[in-house]
């Protein structure tokens, strides 16, 4: 396809960048919240002038590729994925996972 066929500016200006986090599978499934906090983001980047980084697109898949990070040690239970930490022994929740004794409260959050 030539220059002259395509639908967006010769410099590319009209393309959006568009992220793919990775998964991971140690995490709780947490969309909904995050696609709140991208969604807050992008709506005040609209409205307000801001500096620093600008709002991309975050499209989270389970087509993403897989995170081989270690999970963050410390959280409390309810962050991880169940499935996943049923999998682990005593041994690695207890000295690598090192749960948090603390007690979360998990909110349901609706945002219009």
């Amino acid at each position: 396809m030539s220059s002259e066929e395509s639908d967006g500016d010769a410099d590319g200006s009209d393309l959006e960048i568009t992220y793919r986090p990775r998964i991971m599978p140690w995490r709780r499934n947490m969309e909904h919240e995050l696609k709140i906090i991208d969604d807050e983001y992008r709506r005040v980047a609209s409205t307000q002038n801001r500096r620093g980084a600008q709002p991309t697109r975050r499209k989270r898949d389970a087509r993403n590729a897989v995170s081989q990070r270690d999970p963050v040690a410390g959280l409390p239970y309810i962050f991880y994925n169940e499935e996943w930490l049923i999998t682990k022994t005593d041994e690695y929740i207890k000295r690598t996972l090192q749960l948090s004794t603390e007690r979360f409260r998990w909110r349901m959050l609706d945002v219009e």
